[in-house]
């Protein structure tokens, strides 16, 4: 008995380039989606590895290793440097892999008065690639010290340069949500008790308020 021939027929070429063309539109769809998730969720990482190090400053400053700003309109400046051995983990380089450059530092600025001081907290960082400004639009975007309450993920942004740290003479701008920076000169804080001198710096910024440029 002879047994019956199966017709094998294989996929003709168009019915080839009509799968190769609707891999290639999902492929085109997904990859920007992917790509767009994966630098989302990096921006938070960016934002919550910043967050680390503000929550190390206040508590190294609650345990005293650095002083708190003591008069009004005052600031402690500390470099990110200063606070990598005060992270519970990790943190010591950016979502991104970059290493935290000398432009981050956290802020801290007494808005209040000597006898009753409001702490408020300020932090510029940047990784030699990203830094925290303004995302408003790719044209203006630069690097700016943020409210440590008013940063989010949209503030990270592609700026290699970073806001330089202050220094005696130097001038520095807090942002704020107004629009508007804090123009203010700084000097050095005396913590030779402390066996370094370069750990703080005291920012008077009582030369009034000028606009963001």
């Amino acid at each position: 008995m002879k047994m019956k021939k199966m017709n094998k027929k294989g996929f003709t070429l168009i019915e080839l380039l009509a799968v190769i063309v609707i891999l290639a539109i999902l492929l085109g769809v997904a990859i920007p989606a992917v790509a767009g998730y994966i630098n989302s969720s990096r921006k938070s990482g960016f934002i919550d590895n910043v967050t680390m190090f503000v929550n190390a400053a206040r508590n190294a400053s609650v345990s005293g290793e650095f002083d708190f700003p003591s008069d009004q309109n005052h600031v402690t400046v500390i470099p990110f440097d200063k606070l990598k051995d005060h992270l519970d983990r990790g943190g010591t380089t950016s979502s991104y892999g970059g290493t935290w450059t000398a432009g981050s530092f956290v802020v801290i600025v007494n808005a209040g008065t000597s006898e009753k001081p409001i702490y408020q907290y300020y932090v510029a960082a940047n990784d030699g690639k990203y830094s925290l400004g303004d995302a408003k639009s790719s044209e203006s975007s630069k690097a700016q010290i943020l409210l440590v309450d008013d940063m989010d993920s949209e503030n990270v942004i592609r700026e290699s340069t970073g806001v330089t740290i202050p220094t005696k003479g130097a001038t520095l701008y807090v942002h704020d949500p107004s629009g508007k920076a804090e123009y203010v000169s700084t000097k050095e804080t005396d913590n030779s008790d402390k066996g370094d001198s370069s750990s703080t710096l005291t920012v008077d910024t009582s030369t009034g308020v000028e606009e963001l440029s």
